[in-house]
């Protein structure tokens, strides 16, 4: 009788631990998909994108607008929960992964499109930010440490092998979207391209950008500006910089297949150059930098010019760094990255320099 009442007991604890664990795998697959989907709603919402839907301007799309991309983004958020899940979850090999994570997109797809009216408002970021999201929860799942470096580590995994055998085969068949073309004509390999690399334009353009400005905040006030600090904060919102700042970091180097699509390789290297003059003159943190990216904005609209490619970027940068910000998780990764892919052609000539200083 009293071995009977201790197997029950044994059997009840450890019933308890499996449900404790269940409801703490699906607590941080509704953490990350929360941080995908306040991700998208952060890129929609940063003024002014040159060519692009933000809070001001429907950009260079006259069927789109900031409230279908918020609404979109909401539709999208518990398929981004699904694929943390199947991250956290299975224990499939890495391609598996993400073979069940495409299956999952495919479902979200669908359902932003009937939910937007047949407007393409999120396609290219649900492939990035569900590859993501199930990342993470792979990351989570094999106790690493939640950061960019393992996150996106874990994704090329996940996805190197598969997208280069897939991109060898569509050099041989006829193209059937909009990437595929490009690839075809242009020998751009586009978003998968980045996701087998494991997305070096976030490694080396986006993530500095949000950590380098950072600590320049930080030094700023250590150094006795908190006052001249306070009252730029009252024109300006910092993180709103920061986000056209990486924008423009990736507008200057990315080859956005949206604009090679739609305008060709002379279109693009025409914003490449712009976006670089404009980062080379100050950026976002000058006091008329709103105006001249309104400029830009009139202009690209005008000539339907919309770097979506690297808003869906952008997007996916601000992602990691929502999951993955605090001090020692971002701390010296700007400098860890550039000794790491400091031969990578994504970098700025002056970020080589400066790492080479320091």
């Amino acid at each position: 009788m009293r071995n009977r009442r201790k197997q029950e007991e044994s059997k009840g604890e450890e019933k308890g631990r499996c449900e404790r664990k269940r409801r703490a795998v699906e607590r941080k697959a509704e953490e990350i998909g929360k941080a995908a989907w306040r991700a998208l709603r952060e890129e929609v919402v940063t003024t002014p994108k040159p060519g692009l839907v933000d809070g001001i301007s429907n950009g260079a799309h006259q069927d789109m607008d900031l409230s279908l991309f918020l609404e979109s983004a909401d539709v999208l958020r518990p398929f981004f929960v699904q694929m943390a899940l199947a991250g956290l979850r299975e224990s499939g090999t890495p391609e598996q992964l993400f073979l069940r994570v495409r299956q999952i997109g495919k479902e979200a797809e669908r359902d932003m499109l009937k939910a937007t009216g047949g407007i393409n408002t999120h396609k290219g970021a649900i492939f990035t930010m569900g590859l993501l999201c199930a990342a993470a929860g792979r990351t989570l799942q094999e106790r690493y440490r939640l950061t960019p470096e393992n996150i996106l580590e874990t994704e090329r995994q996940m996805a190197g092998d598969t997208l280069e055998r897939e991109l060898a085969a569509l050099q041989r068949k006829r193209p059937e979207s909009h990437g595929e073309e490009v690839l075809c004509r242009y020998r751009s390999d586009g978003i998968r391209g980045e996701a087998l690399r494991g997305y070096p334009s976030l490694r080396t353009l986006v993530l500095p950008v949000f950590c380098e400005t950072e600590q320049e905040t930080i030094c700023a006030e250590e150094a006795g500006a908190v006052r001249q600090r306070q009252e730029k904060t009252e024109e300006r919102d910092d993180w709103n910089l920061r986000k056209l700042c990486a924008l423009m970091h990736l507008m200057s180097r990315v080859e956005d297949s949206n604009i090679l699509y739609r305008k060709g390789p002379q279109i693009l290297e025409e914003v490449h150059r712009e976006a670089e003059q404009y980062l080379r003159w100050g950026g976002p943190f000058q006091d008329v930098s709103c105006q001249k990216l309104k400029e830009l904005d009139r202009r690209y609209s005008s000539r339907g010019i919309s770097a979506g490619g690297c808003a869906d970027l952008l997007a996916a940068g601000i992602f990691l760094y929502l999951l993955c910000q605090s001090p020692e998780r971002c701390g010296g990764m700007e400098r860890r990255w550039r000794r790491f892919y400091s031969g990578d052609r994504l970098l700025r000539k002056e970020s080589r320099e400066r790492s080479q200083v320091s």
